[in-house]
């Protein structure tokens, strides 16, 4: 006969854990210790199974893992006790499926794992003499401010004037904000969610067309416009959208988190939220999500893979063909201030609390020098300077590739 002895809240025991993430969970009956059990160590966001072979060679009893809570380092397991010897055996199979199970998922797990690549002890010439040997000595001006942790640091730039990209002095404005506007200009920003309009009307143009690939670019679109919807709700200045801004960020980063994969429902929500897009561009208003948080937090807008397929764009493909010499310069120079302005405030994006490695120091580093070229690329487009426009694209073009040898996984 099987029955169930109880069902309650087990304190695991973190004295002995061992490699496989397992660790021993001690069951009193009776003021005696009754049995010794194997348990999946709790882990966030992860649930699993807890078996037990007990008194070996003969199984006495069977415990599985309801519910597993990391935070306080609590099981909820349920006791299974049986008394003859086919149901030992039955048990015994069910409990060693199970810890087969949770192993092949924690080793699956940790096989995913991203690492950072060991750094070469020598780099070869062929890569080498892509490198400057310090990019940071290629730029041109004041250094600019690498600290982390307070959004009023100072970021350095030429010295300009006007509601543009590229206008210098610190990043900060007259009541202590920050001056969105010194990286990209409300009509860069309104610009840019308006491009997105007929490329997320040819990603979600079937379902067919959607799961074929074109979620990925859904995704990126999504991505983009929460970060631009984000900028605008913290902008200095007056920009259009702003008061429906929040509500839009939260819209178009929900979606961006959902086209991660190509499903019925991810389709479903990227056409309504182009068709909420389509709203915004005619000037109604949309309908926002059930809780708005008036705020940014910024490891909620996006994540930092479709932006730097975003900035990959701009910086291959557009920027660095359109400054190679003075023709295409001077045909394209409103576009290379757009996409120039862009890569300054998305680098300023990606250096926010809550985003990947914004707390690394050298990471910032590579941001904020990513940045100081785009916004110079910004002051030749405007100045007309095809030179030093070219010059720009070559220390931006090195420096991205210098943070990708780092952290690209």
């Amino acid at each position: 006969m099987v029955s169930v002895l109880q069902q309650e809240s087990a304190e695991i025991a973190e004295n002995e854990i061992c490699e496989s993430k397992s660790m021993r969970i001690t069951h009193h009956r009776g003021g005696k210790i009754r049995s010794t059990i194997a348990a999946l160590r709790p882990t966030a966001g992860r649930v699993g199974f807890a078996a037990s072979l007990t008194g070996y060679p003969y199984l006495e009893l069977l415990y599985i893992a309801r519910e597993i809570h990391p935070g306080n380092n609590r099981v909820v397991l349920t006791c299974f006790e049986n008394n003859t010897m086919w149901q030992r055996f039955f048990f015994a199979g069910v409990a060693l499926l199970l810890s087969s199970a949770v192993l092949t998922v924690v080793a699956d797990a940790d096989s995913k794992a991203e690492k950072r690549a060991a750094t070469p002890t020598q780099w070869e010439h062929r890569v080498s003499k892509v490198f400057f040997p310090d990019a940071f000595k290629e730029l041109k001006g004041t250094r600019p401010d690498y600290e982390v942790g307070s959004r009023n640091s100072s970021a350095t730039a030429p010295t300009t004037s006007g509601d543009s990209g590229a206008t210098g002095g610190t990043a900060n404005s007259a009541d202590g904000t920050f001056a969105w506007s010194k990286l990209v200009s409300a009509v860069t920003l309104q610009d840019e969610i308006k491009s997105h309009q007929p490329l997320l009307a040819a990603d979600v143009k079937s379902l067919q067309v959607f799961k074929g690939g074109s979620y990925k670019n859904a995704r990126r679109s999504f991505s983009v416009l929460a970060v631009a919807f984000a900028i605008v709700n913290e902008y200095d200045k007056e920009s259009r959208w702003k008061n429906q801004a929040a509500a839009a960020r939260d819209l178009f980063a929900r979606a961006g988190f959902n086209c991660k994969t190509a499903t019925d429902q991810s389709f479903n929500e990227a056409k309504l939220r182009w068709q909420d897009l389509g709203a915004l561009l005619q000037g109604e208003t949309v309908t926002p999500p059930s809780s708005v948080e008036p705020k940014n937090q910024w490891g909620k807008v996006a994540n930092r893979a479709p932006l730097m397929i975003r900035l990959e764009l701009a910086q291959q493909d557009r920027l660095a063909p359109w400054t190679a010499n003075a023709g295409d310069f001077n045909k394209s120079s409103d576009a290379i201030q757009h996409e120039a302005e862009l890569i300054a405030a998305i680098a300023e994006v990606l250096t926010r609390d809550g985003q990947d490695d914004a707390g690394d120091e050298t990471y910032v580093g590579y941001a904020k020098a990513m940045q100081h070229a785009a916004q110079q690329i910004v002051e030749a487009a405007k100045s007309g300077n095809a030179e030093a426009a070219r010059t720009a694209a070559g220390v931006l073009n090195k420096s991205c590739n210098a943070c990708h040898a780092d952290y690209r996984s």
